[in-house]
């Protein structure tokens, strides 16, 4: 559910304007309200929105760093660290690494380049320039390679691969014409370079050092500087949001608070004898979004937030599609094996991870036991199909396993009611909005569905007879298209609706057929999955060969290697596709329209 909201407009007197803010950052409750004639992001903020990507950058790097040469104990943060003295010394730190690695390609580059010529002096090059005759350097091709040119050009092999011939010619012309590649080398020698390496990769190990000194003595002190760099970006935000009134001796701050944050809020303004209204949202309002929903439903809520928060005033559908979502997991990846792995893992990790994470991880849970139970009724355990195992234990759970054919009607059947369930909440938020007659105008189109669906069923049993049928099937059809065609806008008359119910007749029947029709690939995912499992358990079968021990370890690595990466594969597929059938086809009958904006307070950052 969406929580309501309060607008609350602050007067404060210009000096007591610091202290009030730092009051409100210590409650922690109010979304402040950006000002439509400024943008926040702007010269005066511009440059510490970059520091704080810079320091974000510099943790994380910094942690990478620790957790790769196993650093776990740091120094506590340093007291003073105004002016960015920890960010500065990092920077520096971090050009002086680059300088060096830098340096070290170039030299390493040379080397490469001058290895197969050897080591020679260059100032015997330049004496022999001197009396006349040049040195070049050429590479071709060893079929390239003409005898003549030993001849003509006193052509000297140096060095040979099978692919590659390194040669020199020495001449006293400086320029001569050779069908072959010249090559300019380094201007210092081998032995020259081979050392500058060395000292470079001496200084590289002595600047490492230091960093990780630096790492060890810096790592909470930048975590400290990054938070009050933040900090200052909050106040100042909150500074140009703040509107001055009356000669600028008073300024206004204005914000939305969670009603049932209220009383906290509304106690310090009493002891701080603050002057505030509140008021309940307008029409016109842009209300943030905070959601509160049950533990099961919340750990779907990251989900939702990949497409958009719902707007302030309609439904959360967040509850709704949570057990479809699930649902629909199961039946893409719809590997019993695979869902046991997912389950058992994520049991293992979620006292390993951070607080902060262990929502996904309650997630993958979930997600792994619906693909398990799903698995079973799909018939499948790690790509062997247990339909047709012949395994006496199997035959009580044989009975509630679907063919190929029963699982492409299921996925149908589920499409048609995920979707007439979301056409219920349609009807809902329509009223919740007012809007009576968009909401008479699904009842119609439920009516009609459901009603001629029901009675379609029934006669097709024989529980209906035909003449019950006729009049139940004109009986709906007359409701349905009362409400459809006439009431879908009690506001205008009968013959605009009438063309607007024609309208929507035409953008139902093309659109509700396609979005049943989308549900087909809860049941080709799902058996694409089962195809790939059995193919790797196929290869890992016929492609061991037949050595005692041998044949084991081969099956073993085809298995672990194809069902890897099935899993991986057909996992993305399950979370991917799913969505699509939620922000899609659900979230389009539902009615949802979105463009929430998320509920920020200015507050401390919460630490997990």
């Amino acid at each position: 559910m969406i929580l309501p909201m309060k607008k609350y407009s602050f007067l404060v007197f210009h000096q007591d304007y610091e202290h009030f803010v730092k009051k409100l950052y210590e409650v922690g409750v109010v979304d402040i309200i950006e000002k439509e004639n400024i943008s926040t992001v702007n010269e005066k903020l511009g440059d510490t929105i970059s520091l704080i990507k810079k320091y974000k950058d510099a943790v994380k790097s910094m942690k990478s760093y620790a957790k790769t040469n196993d650093i776990k104990e740091f120094d506590p943060a340093e007291s003073d660290f105004s002016d960015n003295k920890c960010m500065k010394r990092y920077e520096s730190l971090k050009n002086y690494a680059e300088t060096l690695n830098a340096q070290l390609s170039s030299i390493s580059k040379d080397i490469s380049l001058l290895s197969p010529w050897g080591d020679f002096d260059d100032k015997i090059i330049e004496a022999l320039a001197q009396y006349g005759y040049h040195i070049n350097f050429y590479t071709c091709s060893p079929k390239s390679f003409m005898k003549q040119w030993e001849e003509d050009f006193n052509a000297m092999i140096v060095n040979m691969t099978p692919t590659l011939f390194y040669f020199i010619t020495l001449t006293k012309e400086e320029k001569i014409t050779i069908e072959a590649d010249k090559v300019k080398l380094p201007a210092k020698g081998l032995s020259t370079l081979l050392a500058e390496q060395a000292t470079a990769k001496g200084k590289i190990e002595a600047a490492d050092q230091e960093y990780k000194t630096f790492v060890v003595k810096s790592l909470n002190t930048m975590e400290t500087e990054a938070e009050a760099t933040k900090k200052q970006f909050d106040f100042s935000k909150v500074n140009l949001e703040t509107e001055d009134v009356a000669d600028n001796k008073v300024k206004l701050i204005e914000g939305w608070v969670p009603e049932s944050k209220i009383n906290h809020l509304e106690e310090v303004l009493i002891n701080e004898d603050t002057v505030y209204t509140s008021r309940s949202p307008e029409a016109t309002d842009k209300v943030p979004v905070l959601l509160k929903n049950n533990w099961f439903a919340r750990l779907f809520e990251p989900i939702g937030e990949l497409y958009t928060l719902p707007a302030y005033g309609e439904i959360d559908l967040t509850p709704f599609f949570a057990p479809f979502f699930m649902l629909f997991f199961g039946l893409c990846l719809g590997d019993a094996g695979y869902g046991l792995l997912l389950t058992i893992a994520s049991l293992v990790m979620v006292k390993r991870v951070k607080p902060k994470m262990r929502g996904i991880v309650w997630l993958a849970f979930f997600l792994g036991l619906s693909t398990t139970i799903c698995g079973i009724i799909c018939g499948t355990f790690f790509g062997i199909n247990l339909i047709n195992a012949d395994w006496p234990w199997l035959t009580k759970l044989k009975g509630i396993m679907l063919n190929s054919d029963q699982l492409f009607s299921a996925s149908l059947i589920i499409g048609v009611v995920q979707i007439i369930f979301g056409m219920f909440l349609k009807v809902i938020n329509q009223f919740k909005h007012k809007n009576y007659g968009g909401g008479l105008a699904t009842i119609g189109w439920l009516t009609l569905i459901l009603g001629c669906g029901a009675t379609y069923l029934l006669s097709g049993k024989g529980i209906v007879t035909p003449e019950l049928a006729k009049i139940l099937y004109i009986v709906f059809a007359s409701v349905g298209g009362v409400l459809i065609f006439i009431l879908n806008n009690l506001k205008r008359n009968v013959f605009i609706n009438f063309g607007s119910g024609l309208w929507d007749t035409y953008n139902m029947l093309t659109g509700l057929l396609g979005d049943v029709l989308s549900y087909i690939r809860l049941f080709a995912l799902g058996i694409s999955s089962s195809v790939m499992g059995f193919v790797f358990n196929d290869l890992a079968m016929n492609l061991s060969p037949d050595i005692i021990v041998v044949k084991q370890i081969v099956m073993i690595l085809i298995l672990a290697v194809g069902h890897s990466m099935n899993i991986f594969m057909s996992g993305l597929g399950s979370f991917v596709h799913p969505m699509r059938l939620t922000f899609v086809e659900f979230y389009k009958n539902a009615g949802f329209t979105g463009g929430g904006k998320k509920y920020s307070p200015f507050a401390e950052p919460q630490k997990n």
